[in-house]
């Protein structure tokens, strides 16, 4: 065990002199001098209150499949993002599928429902974000130049995904319900 801390704080402590070797410290101090920290804890807040929600949204969603208690769907939804930030490809999902395989006995086909639902909700509520800036933010017909499109062809393509998304997610209903 303490070898194993020991090898962390070694490794730790390489990642960190490659992170900080050619920082320029009056630079640095300079910046932070100016830097508000009521921003970080706000956003601090907005995380916490963002990760408890969706953790509530797993616990409702995997109430009738098995019992779980909030502060294991926080464990498990904190575990799920580490993987998503950790590897590539959105892996944190299924680390979260496999999760509750193995250890709740819940079967393939309903976590990968479970994450379905939560995309569409993710992707609802993103739409609704957005719809909610074309209406009141006046952006209708300005262009993101990057791509140099319209903010509203971009918003009647975001609607098609969300019927196509909805029309997927019945399809999956019907066919659970016949096999």
């Amino acid at each position: 065990m303490k070898l194993k801390v020991i090898l962390s704080l070694v490794i730790c402590a390489i990642f960190l002199i490659f992170s900080f070797y050619n920082v320029s410290w009056s630079e640095l101090s300079r910046g932070l001098s100016n830097y508000n920290l009521i921003y970080t804890f706000f956003a601090i807040f907005l995380f916490l209150l963002i990760h408890s929600l969706r953790s509530l949204r797993l616990k409702l969603l995997l109430n009738k499949m098995c019992k779980i208690e909030f502060r294991e769907a926080f464990g498990l939804n904190a575990v799920g993002l580490f993987a998503v930030v950790l590897f590539p490809w959105r892996l944190g999902e299924f680390v979260r599928m496999y999760y509750l395989s193995e250890k709740k006995n819940v079967k393939i086909i309903s976590t990968v429902g479970i994450v379905f639902i939560e995309r569409i909700c993710d992707t609802t509520s993103i739409y609704i974000l957005f719809l909610s800036l074309m209406i009141f933010g006046d952006m209708s017909e300005r262009l993101i130049p990057i791509i140099n499109i319209s903010i509203g062809k971009i918003f009647w393509l975001s609607t098609y995904l969300v019927i196509l998304l909805l029309i997927i997610f019945a399809l999956i209903i019907i066919l659970e319900k016949k096999l």
